[in-house]
């Protein structure tokens, strides 16, 4: 179980220019992967998110391209690294009070791949400046609370250590007038790709689709559906596959199997999707549940219609999306509610 830090000297205008660019929409209340009342949160700023159910490589993906620093920085990571797939990234802050604590990242890696599978958090110190008096150090300690290592936020640092490993940012104290900003990289190893991820990839990433691809509309919505609040992982991954057959106004799409896609999503989710396809004049048919629906296929058929919605009404936004999405967001938050 490895910990390093490496000196970034040679790249610092890159390290300028996330802290010029992510460290001004920082929101608080998110909080260390720990379930504990006294944890009340601290700054964030999520610029690619991860996913258990639909987990893909980042660096493959076409979010990415939207934050190139992001994007240049990650491949200055990969060369002290070797191949790894990029999980997520974000930003931390800490002021005086916003306290930390002991915990591992992305325990749901080694619970699926097992524990071989190679998994690094990577922290890149933004703050020009730190005194030795503020506090903040990161702090690594082993299963017996014995510490391996306390790094102190330099300007220019990365540290690289096993995600593992128990590590928390230490209290600021009160001489701190500063916000300790840090860049966050979560690593995995090669068999993280989710398999029908990857499927549906390459069966749609050529297909255009409303000014993107179909796979990038695809991914989008079914990543909209997993920030969901408990969410069954079936939903998300119909909104994945949600119009591979086709639907009312939308036809260019590969030859696939209702076989195929079962052997991908399972039964449940491929269910929906074959729904969601075959119904026409649908926003108003899933409304007002004209199939009869039970009350949790309506449920998911009401998330994958708002879901799709919101996708394309960001790309393209007129009046009647918007009515559209106030009246299923008000439909989805009532089932919820139940």
């Amino acid at each position: 179980m490895s910990i390093n830090t490496y000196d970034l000297s040679s790249i610092e205008h890159l390290i300028d220019g996330v802290r010029r660019k992510y460290t001004n929409d920082l929101k608080y209340g998110w909080k260390s992967n720990v379930d504990r009342s006294y944890d009340f949160g601290h700054w964030n700023n999520t610029i690619l998110k991860g996913s258990e159910v639909i987990g893909y490589d980042h660096n493959e993906l076409h979010h990415i391209d939207k934050h190139p620093i992001i994007k240049e920085l990650w491949g200055h990571m990969q060369e002290i690294l070797g191949p790894r797939k990029l999980v997520r990234a974000y930003v931390n802050g800490y002021t005086f009070g916003t306290d930390a604590y002991f915990h591992v990242d992305d325990i749901w890696l080694q619970r699926e791949f097992g524990d071989d599978i190679a998994s690094e958090t990577i922290i890149i110190y933004l703050n020009k400046e730190w005194h030795r008096d503020w506090g903040g150090e990161t702090a690594i300690i082993d299963e017996d609370d014995n510490f391996l290592a306390s790094v102190f936020p330099s300007r220019n640092r990365a540290l690289i250590f096993d995600s593992k490993l128990f590590h928390s940012a230490r209290s600021l104290t009160r001489a701190c007038p500063a916000l300790r900003q840090v860049l966050v990289f979560k690593t995995a190893g090669e068999q993280y790709n989710r398999p029908h991820v990857e499927w549906i990839k390459e069966k749609t990433d050529k297909i255009p689709h409303s000014g993107v691809t179909l796979f990038e509309h695809l991914y989008d919505v079914a990543s909209i559906i997993a920030g969901i609040p408990d969410i069954p992982d079936y939903v998300v991954n119909a909104g994945l596959y949600h119009s591979i057959y086709g639907t009312e106004f939308f036809k260019d799409v590969p030859e696939v199997t209702k076989e195929e896609v079962i052997e991908q999503i399972g039964e449940q989710a491929e269910n929906l999707v074959d729904i969601f396809c075959k119904t026409t004049n649908r926003f108003e048919t899933i409304k007002n549940n004209a199939g009869n629906w039970d009350d949790d296929t309506h449920y998911a058929l009401l998330v994958m219609e708002m879901a799709n919605t919101i996708e394309q009404f960001e790309r393209n936004p007129s009046e009647r999306s918007a009515s559209q999405l106030e009246q299923l967001d008000a439909m989805v938050r009532t089932h919820r509610a139940r």
